[in-house]
């Protein structure tokens, strides 16, 4: 099911890509297969994690950022 899930996102499907972090977030053990089947199309992606405790701008941060990049050209996912 994960390796379908995989291939729908990876043609554009929004609901599979839905499906797919339910699937995760129920099931942290299908993240390393995650990763390798994702490995040949991430090109050179970015991943930034931002934590903090509860109300230290975190969300403020990331808004910024956010703007920058877009204000690039360039495409942003958050999570």
């Amino acid at each position: 099911m994960l390796t379908q899930l995989i291939k729908k996102m990876l043609a554009g499907d929004r609901q599979a890509l839905a499906k797919l972090f339910s699937c995760l977030e129920n099931d942290f053990s299908n993240i390393p297969l995650l990763m390798k089947k994702l490995h040949p199309y991430i090109g050179r992606a970015y991943c930034i994690g931002v934590t903090g405790p509860p109300g230290a701008g975190k969300s403020t941060l990331v808004d910024g950022l956010v703007q920058l990049i877009r204000g690039e050209g360039l495409t942003v996912g958050v999570l």
